[in-house]
């Protein structure tokens, strides 16, 4: 019964779906058992995503290196230099990059910046890095909860939406987009340390 119900939904097989299995996620995940995959793919096509075109901007950023749980330390001394270049408005898009899978192989020596877009004039001096992120899709979805619970979020994202999206990654980082508002909420560090009850916006650069 199962396997005439799923033939009848996806078009193929249960086993034929296992054999798709095959299919590399961008972030070069750790390797899964076919039941696994099967279970969270099926649930991967009830993710809400869209895909949005985004414009090429120019962004300043700080980078931290180092466990995962201590990556929002470097949002203090980014905030400072924000706030002393007059770039905190309403208007502000606050991005938090990931440079490497979120997992414990990465876990002394993540890489992850906090950044802000500015504008293709603007000279940051020596405290900040600048880098482009080019135009084209991307794929977002909407966060809100624990730390626990984005780690998971992303994970659900990249491992098992992707392979069944017909997108594919574009090579370009991945990041997390800030409600400005996260700033006046309280102390920044506190917040993102542990994302209660605080939304973002997870962002997958993708192509066909």
């Amino acid at each position: 019964g199962f396997t005439k119900a799923f033939r009848k939904a996806y078009g193929i097989s249960p086993q034929e779906f296992r054999d798709q299995e095959g299919v590399t996620p961008y972030l070069s995940s750790p390797s899964r058992g076919a039941e696994e995959f099967d279970v969270e793919s099926l649930q991967a096509r009830q993710l809400a995503v869209r895909i949005e075109k985004m414009s090429t901007c120019r962004i300043a950023a700080m980078r931290y290196v180092g466990p995962t749980d201590g990556m929002a330390a470097i949002w203090v001394p980014m905030l400072e230099w924000i706030k002393s270049h007059n770039l905190l408005n309403k208007s502000s898009i606050l991005l938090g990059i990931h440079n490497d899978y979120w997992d414990t192989l990465a876990e002394d020596r993540y890489r992850y910046d906090a950044a802000i877009v500015v504008p293709d004039d603007f000279e940051p001096g020596d405290a900040v890095n600048t880098m482009v992120l080019t135009h084209g899709e991307v794929a977002m979805t909407e966060f809100h909860g624990s730390l626990t619970e984005f780690d998971s979020h992303w994970r659900r994202f990249a491992e098992q939406w992707l392979p069944v999206s017909g997108y594919r990654h574009r090579g370009q980082v991945v990041y997390d987009r800030y409600p400005v508002e996260l700033v006046s909420a309280g102390p920044f560090r506190q917040l993102l340390a542990t994302l209660t009850g605080i939304s973002a916006t997870l962002c997958l650069p993708v192509t066909k």
